[in-house]
């Protein structure tokens, strides 16, 4: 008889190994990151600074949304519900260190985000690039880790056909 695996049983089954630890320090780090910087924008940011014209540059905003300022309907539910289902997928899933660093990346960014929504209600952004929506570092990592997390099935892929 074939036994499901429960959130307590993933939990047991993440040990202690160097790639855990760099998944642990990863997210750690990129949430400490974010906090600091969101810290320093919202106390030295008070008008757009140019970088590259009109193009690129920092502007604070505030986001009351989930990614684009979108609204959702208990919003703030389906934001645990989805970094818990990303916690899972990373302690379910292949040991790498690329997918150790790209789950620390979506897992801090997340936590970042998470943390600095829970101070006043808002997301601070301060990344503004063409008319892209105003984003900020723990929006980066997230995107960045999601990248990683599909190169490397592209990649895994890749190299199981060619065997």
């Amino acid at each position: 008889m074939h036994r499901k695996c429960t959130i307590l049983d993933c939990c047991h089954n993440f040990q202690f190994s160097i790639i855990n630890f760099q998944l642990l320090l990863t997210a750690g780090l990129v949430c400490a990151l974010d906090l600091l910087v969101m810290v320093m924008v919202d106390r030295f940011l008070d008008h757009r600074i140019a970088i590259l014209g009109s193009f690129i540059g920092l502007e604070r905003s505030f986001n009351d949304g989930v990614a684009f300022s979108v609204h959702l309907p208990a919003q703030g539910l389906l934001v645990i519900v989805a970094l818990t289902l990303v916690i899972i997928a990373a302690i379910r899933s292949e040991r790498t260190r690329l997918n150790a660093v790209a789950f620390g990346l979506i897992i801090g960014g997340a936590l970042g985000n998470i943390v600095d929504r829970l101070i006043d209600g808002l997301v601070t952004d301060y990344v503004q690039l063409g008319t892209f929506p105003v984003f900020n570092l723990a929006d980066s990592c997230v995107t960045i880790g999601v990248a990683l997390l599909a190169l490397e099935i592209v990649v895994t892929w890749w190299i199981r056909k060619e065997d």
